[in-house]
């Protein structure tokens, strides 16, 4: 009798550490899913800008060069994907016009003072957009669950809204066919960027779907 409760005492503990342990798995495989989710949404919805007819291709998407908002799940971020602080700064880097003003030429004491209000203006709406992003995120990691992604694709839409206005706003500063014909350019090549992630982000989910977002492996729960 001592033996056979020594014996369920042992199974019991290791049926409680492998419940453990599917429980941490889930865990990884639930935040990926997030994550990736995210991503797809923030990466996939039409930007506004294309709608727009903007000269020069489109507004352009969120960072560009230096980060846009369709950037892969994990990498930087560590395998379980973008942290709800990642998404706000990515949104809240949309105000920046350092991308689409590079190397416009003979820029005015006047011009590059109104870009930097224009700046300063915009970016508290994308920090609200960001903070938004984040509070919905956070909340879904939390329950294990996922974000609203119908109000998440909304934030994308009216941020790239947003963009639109603002960079529509910025062209309008510039005096010379140069300066515009050099903005116009550099926003093109934001849009091809951002199609090129996006294009990216198509191709991983046709390929793997979570396993992207776990850094590769494709870990799944034990049977």
């Amino acid at each position: 009798m001592l033996a056979l409760s020594r014996h369920g005492c042992r199974s019991s503990r290791g049926l409680c550490a492998h419940q453990r342990c599917r429980s941490r798995i889930e865990r990884v495989l639930n935040a990926a899913a997030l994550a990736l989710t995210l991503a797809t949404v923030l990466s996939a919805v039409p930007r506004a800008s294309h709608a727009q007819g903007y000269p020069g291709g489109g507004m352009g998407g969120g960072g560009g060069r230096r980060g846009g908002m369709g950037g892969p799940p994990g990498g930087a971020q560590g395998q379980r994907g973008p942290t709800g602080a990642d998404i706000a700064r990515q949104i809240e880097g949309m105000a920046s016009l350092k991308d689409a003003l590079h190397k416009v030429p003979d820029l005015s004491d006047q011009q590059k003072d109104s870009a930097k209000a224009l700046e300063r203006r915009y970016g508290d709406v994308f920090k609200s957009y960001g903070i938004a992003a984040k509070n919905m995120m956070d909340s879904a990691r939390t329950g294990g669950g996922m974000p609203d992604m119908d109000a998440m694709r909304t934030i994308r839409e009216q941020a790239d809204s947003v963009r639109t206005a603002e960079l529509t706003t910025a062209r309008s500063f510039l005096t010379t066919d140069a300066q515009r014909s050099r903005f116009d350019q550099n926003v093109a090549d934001l849009n091809a960027e951002q199609t090129k992630r996006e294009e990216q982000m198509r191709q991983r989910r046709s390929r793997g779907g979570m396993s992207g977002g776990m850094g590769g492996g494709g870990m799944r729960p034990p049977e």
